[in-house]
């Protein structure tokens, strides 16, 4: 049997032994390190369509991680090499590296998730893989 509001929270207290509930623990915020997990978490989700494998920030500077199929726009990353040569750099075509005081983790998750906007908006459509040409033994019939 349920609560009116549908939790079985009061129920499971009595089963193991609490006959009160601590409301405090069930509704109290989460701790910073599970927000930040949340919060990794959908940031890794929002950069899903990039073919990003890897975003990695610490308090100077961090990188991201292009898989062989990315889809952020060349020109974008060539513009930021260009307009900010001290802040971004290039390795081997498929690390975007990227210098900055970011001390703060709120400040660390707004240059990433602002950077990831920005790649989003600048995002070039997957090239679609083309079929192999078919190839006809001898002495068979095209269809």
């Amino acid at each position: 049997s349920c609560t009116t509001n549908g939790s079985r929270a009061p129920e499971a207290a009595t089963r193991y032994g609490n006959s009160r509930w601590n409301w405090s623990i069930a509704l109290a915020p989460l701790p910073e390190a599970t927000r930040h997990l949340f919060r990794m978490t959908a940031l890794r989700l929002r950069a899903e369509p990039l073919s990003i494998r890897r975003i990695d920030a610490s308090s100077v500077g961090g990188f991201v991680e292009f898989g062989p199929r990315t889809t952020v726009s060349p020109a974008w990353i060539v513009t930021q090499l260009r307009n900010a040569p001290t802040t971004y750099r290039l390795d081997r075509q498929q690390k975007f590296r990227f210098s900055a005081p970011l001390e703060a983790a709120e400040a660390r998750f707004a240059f990433v998730e602002t950077m990831i906007g920005e790649m989003l908006a600048h995002q070039e459509q997957p090239v679609a893989a083309t079929p192999a040409p078919r190839v006809r033994a001898e002495g068979q019939r095209a269809s």
